[in-house]
């Protein structure tokens, strides 16, 4: 939990600097008081960036550009050089050219740039690993358990628990189907860190997990 110290050095901090981009201090005090939580470095994101992420997910920072982000869940892992590209070159347009969507040519009605390209639109659920080197296309989410297989291209949502890999494509459910909604009944993520750690030993095996937790 933040302290209220804590939540004031921030504001000072967002002040003075005069930006929302979280200054160096801040990484290293959330990683030194709070460890892989980082509560203190979650709490200014979503503070001054509108942006939701959940405990213990690690790699966002290599996610570029970061304001297409709208949420990431927890426990979610994330790999080097993520690129997140926004519908600048619509085929479907008169033109592909960025006049229609990129507001610093001065051509275009700024407020319909705001509606069709919403600032964050990309939402990544929890326990999601990305490997590194892919491509995530704008408005796209990624449901809870899922994987993306490194340089994978995505364009469009991805189910939970699948696994994708190249453009698109599902290779394959990390679990069955009836393993899926289960664990997507549980909310694992949701639990306090004393309930996860109860539970550790379980987490090696999906079948002694679910049957310690009775889920019918």
């Amino acid at each position: 939990m933040v302290s209220t110290f804590e939540k004031v050095s921030c504001s000072f901090l967002r002040y003075v600097r005069g930006t929302t981009n979280p200054p160096k201090s801040i990484y290293t005090w959330s990683r030194k008081k709070y460890g892989y939580r980082e509560d203190l470095i979650r709490y200014w994101l979503k503070k001054y960036k509108n942006v939701s992420i959940g405990k213990y997910t690690y790699g966002w920072q290599n996610m570029s550009p970061f304001d297409m982000i709208a949420s990431i869940g927890a426990f979610t892992s994330i790999g080097k050089n993520i690129l997140l590209v926004p519908n600048t070159h619509n085929i479907h347009y008169v033109t592909t050219s960025p006049i229609l969507t990129n507001p610093s040519f001065h051509i275009m009605n700024t407020m319909s740039h705001k509606e069709r390209y919403p600032a964050r639109s990309i939402r990544i659920g929890n326990d999601v690993w990305i490997g590194s080197n892919s491509m995530i296309f704008q408005d796209v989410t990624i449901g809870d358990g899922a994987v993306i297989g490194a340089g994978s291209i995505v364009r469009k949502d991805v189910p939970p628990y699948a696994v994708i890999i190249n453009t698109d494509q599902i290779l394959k459910y990390r679990f069955d189907k009836e393993i899926c909604r289960k664990l997507l009944e549980i909310k694992w993520w949701d639990w306090e860190d004393n309930k996860i750690k109860k539970e550790i030993d379980n987490l090696y095996n999906i079948d002694k997990f679910i049957n310690s937790l009775e889920i019918s």
